[in-house]
């Protein structure tokens, strides 16, 4: 997949501008918007990310078949059965990496959701 390098780069920036932009603007009520949509931008690409990254493992080490399996289980389910490939052929680094991917992109999407209840019916009111 060459995607992934470009993706790779994309989530970088992306990482540097939530950190150093979005999270202090999140601090000012009147543009608390902009952050959450940022930080769930953000969090998407992480998603996409680690979903590419859980695909290929599952397709390195299982072949067409264990990605056609992880696809039928609604298209997510190569995310756990990356998991399941790398620890069973003992790949230790991948399983830390794509654990650690996981984490992030979970962690994104919470303080994404934690900062877009703080909006106070902004949206709606």
């Amino acid at each position: 997949v060459t995607v992934l390098p470009y993706l790779s780069v994309a989530l970088q920036y992306a990482f540097g501008i939530s950190l150093l932009v979005l999270l202090p603007l999140a601090l000012i009520k009147k543009v608390r918007i902009v952050s959450v949509f940022g930080l769930g931008i953000t969090a998407m690409l992480s998603g996409l990310h680690m979903w590419l990254i859980s695909f290929l493992a599952v397709y390195s080490y299982w072949g067409v078949v264990g990605s056609l399996i992880g696809l039928a289980m609604g298209g997510v389910g190569v995310i756990p059965l990356a998991f399941i490939a790398a620890a069973f052929n003992g790949d230790w680094s991948i399983t830390g990496d794509l654990a650690y991917n996981l984490g992030y992109t979970l962690g994104l999407f919470a303080i994404t959701a934690w900062i877009a209840s703080k909006l106070d019916g902004m949206v709606n009111g």
